[in-house]
Parts: structure tokens; sequence; C-alpha cells
């Protein structure tokens, strides 16, 4: 009852934010979505619910849903998710039987959903995890479990200053399956109880063979003259842009794949290319000669690294982010550059960096780096791929289902 009312005013206390951002073109699911307006049902018999918040974790859990799939095919799934590209991205990669945004954690209404759907199983991805939908799942006999959980120090050293919320939010949870050491050793600073390291979800991905020569002849690319600048977030745009102006004054041929990292910067992205006086046409447009392709467009990330010499994966050059998943390119074929903060994602850091096919670089060093990595014969990039965190997820989880 007290985390409910602290539920009602945190959602009052956010209201002017989400007004404010939602005028700025983010968009939001309905106010009844977030109501649990619209609870799940199904005829299936055997149900499980998977949580990822967003798109990186909606990315992570097509491995596991794929195991569980071959392991089980009768096996119905619920995935929600919370943000609108996440929601997107899951209805283009995941084969889900119902896909909606999670509502928020009142216990009224997780009740609702939880006995609408009954599950058997409920797996949250990498985290998010909410105390009262545990609750209720573990009041009405669901098991649950976390996949490929993570969690930063920061998050650690808040949760270790409240203790009794750690445990409420890990210690029912019947299986906790983490990426790492590091992440385990954080988690069991928090909370006693068995921990399982099963590997990054994320490094199962399915890749999946594309033709890239529509693409291609759309807008006449040079064959070894192509980067991808993806991730980005106000203000890497603009800067990282000026760092583009020094590489075009030595290799002026040089065409660039810009994606912004959300929706809602695509049209500030246009606005820094035309105050940089940066000629660029859209994703949907054929280009004319123009330096910059904006991809305004969600989902055509594989394309662009395909068609890249080389991609520099930004959300890297800012502590304030932390890092974004820089082997992605690698799965494509394409080298990597990134920036130093890379707190975030530490161990994709490593896994590039030792593969030989990502490099990480200042912000005052990439024009350089570029020059150097386009000028030399592109490198082979390593398989890192198919490490088996989705069969070893899957071993831990049939172990209480």
């Amino acid at each position: 009852m007290i985390y409910d009312l602290f539920l009602v005013l945190f959602v009052l206390g956010m209201a002017p934010k989400i007004i404010w951002q939602k005028a700025r073109g983010k968009r939001f699911c309905t106010l009844g979505d977030r109501f649990g307006r619209n609870p799940p049902v199904g005829p299936w018999a055997k149900k499980i619910w998977i949580h990822a918040v967003s798109v990186g974790e909606i990315r992570a859990a097509e491995p596991l849903i794929r195991q569980l799939r071959q392991s089980d095919p009768g096996v119905s799934i619920l995935v929600t998710t919370t943000t609108m590209t996440g929601f997107e991205e899951a209805g283009r990669s995941l084969q889900a039987d119902l896909l909606r945004f999670l509502p928020l954690d009142f216990s009224w209404v997780m009740r609702r959903w939880i006995r609408s759907f009954a599950p058997s199983l409920l797996i949250f991805i990498e985290g998010d995890v909410w105390p009262n939908l545990v609750r209720q799942a573990k009041c009405a006999g669901v098991k649950t479990a976390l996949a490929s959980g993570k969690i930063s120090e920061k998050s650690a050293r808040r949760l270790r200053r409240f203790p009794f919320l750690a445990k409420r939010l890990y210690r029912p949870l019947d299986a906790l399956c983490v990426q790492n050491e590091e992440y385990r050793s954080r988690f069991a600073a928090l909370v006693e109880r068995p921990i399982a390291i099963t590997g990054n979800l994320k490094l199962d991905v399915e890749i999946k063979p594309l033709d890239p020569s529509g693409v291609r002849d759309r807008f006449n690319l040079p064959t070894d003259l192509v980067v991808t600048l993806s991730c980005t977030h106000a203000p890497e745009e603009k800067e990282l842009l000026y760092e583009m102006l020094t590489l075009w004054k030595r290799l002026p041929k040089v065409v660039l794949f810009l994606a912004p990292r959300h929706p809602e910067r695509f049209e500030a992205a246009a606005a820094i290319l035309d105050e940089l006086g940066i000629s660029f046409c859209r994703w949907k447009e054929k280009r004319e000669g123009e330096r910059v392709i904006l991809v305004d467009a969600m989902g055509q990330l594989p394309y662009c690294y395909v068609l890249s010499r080389i991609a520099v994966v930004a959300g890297s050059f800012s502590s304030k982010i932390g890092g974004h998943n820089v082997l992605e390119p690698l799965f494509y074929g394409c080298p990597v550059l990134f920036g130093p903060h890379m707190e975030k994602q530490k161990e994709f850091a490593r896994i590039a960096i030792e593969s030989k096919s990502g490099w990480q670089v200042r912000q005052d060093e990439l024009s350089q780096a570029l020059f150097e990595k386009i000028s030399l014969e592109r490198p082979l990039v390593a398989d890192i791929s198919k490490r088996g965190a989705a069969k070893s997820t899957l071993e831990v989880i049939k172990q209480i289902w």
C-alpha cells in the first residue's frame, strides 16, 4: 500500500517532464496502456511472460525466445516493453504471440494482469524488475527469473542504501541469471541467494542474411568510402559531425550514415546538419550526391553496417550515457570505433578490442582514427556471436519451471 502511494506521487511528479518531452517530439504509449487498460488474455495452455524494457533488451530476448520455442513448440509468449521504440522493435524482430506495453506497477493492475494472462513463467530481461509484479506473480504461483541480468555500480550503490528494496526485488526470484562475474558480485552484495553466470544474451543474436544492393543503388554509394555514425545523442551529433568535417577535408568522397539513437532526435539532427551546412538526404529519398544520409527510420542499421567501411557507435563519448552495443556492427562484418565512456558496456568494449575489430578512441582522436582505418586494408572481423548464453539460461530456467 505504501509503495502504491509512492508510485502515485512519482507519477504526478513526473507528469510535467513527460508533457514537456511529448511536446518536444518524444513518443509515449497511451495513458490507458500505462494503467493496464487492455490486459492480455489467450486460450493457450502453457504461457510465458517476458518483460524487456526497451530496444536493447528486446534484442537480447530474441535468442532466448528462439530457445524456448525450440524446447517447447507449444508454448505461447507475451512480451511487454516500456518504450515506443522497444514496442516497434519487438513487432519487427520477435516471434511473440502477444505484445503489450507494461503498465505502471500498481498492485491491483499487476494482480489483474497476472490473473488475466495466467502465465506459468515470468522472465525479466537484463533488469527492470518491478516489486508488485514480482509479488503478484509469486502469490499466483508463477515462477520468476531474471535472464542476462546486469546492474550498474551506480544502481547497486543506491540499492545498498535501501537493502529492504533489493531483497524485495531479487530474493523472491526463482532464478537469477547474470552476464558475468562483475554483475554476480554486485548482486551478491545486495542479496544472499544463488546466482548463476549464464552469459550475455545479446551475443547469441541471430544474424539474418541481408541483400543491401537496393540500398546501395538508391544512395549510389562508393564501394569503400562509407561510414556509419550510430546511436548518437545530444550534443554528440554536432560534436561528432565536427570530426567528420575534419575527415572530409582529407577524404571528401566519404558518405556518412547518421543514425540518432531515438526517433525524437531525427529532426534535431536534421537541423544540426543544416546549421553546419552539410548536405544530406533522408532514408526514403534518393541520394543525389549528398554527404550524409540521415537514417530517420527504425530498423535500418543492419543495412548501414553491411555497407560501411567502418562504424562509430556513439553514446560512448559522454559519461552521461555510458555506451551502447559496440558489437552489433561486428555481427555484420563492420569494424567499429567507440569512445572512452563504456561504463555500462564494459564487456562489449573488452570483446571488441580483444577481437582486434574494435578500437576505443577519444573524441579528438576520431577523425584521425577514421582516416587511418579507411586508408588501411579492411581488417577481418572476428565472429563473436553464438556463445551459448540462451542455451545456458534455458538450462537454469528448466530447473525451476
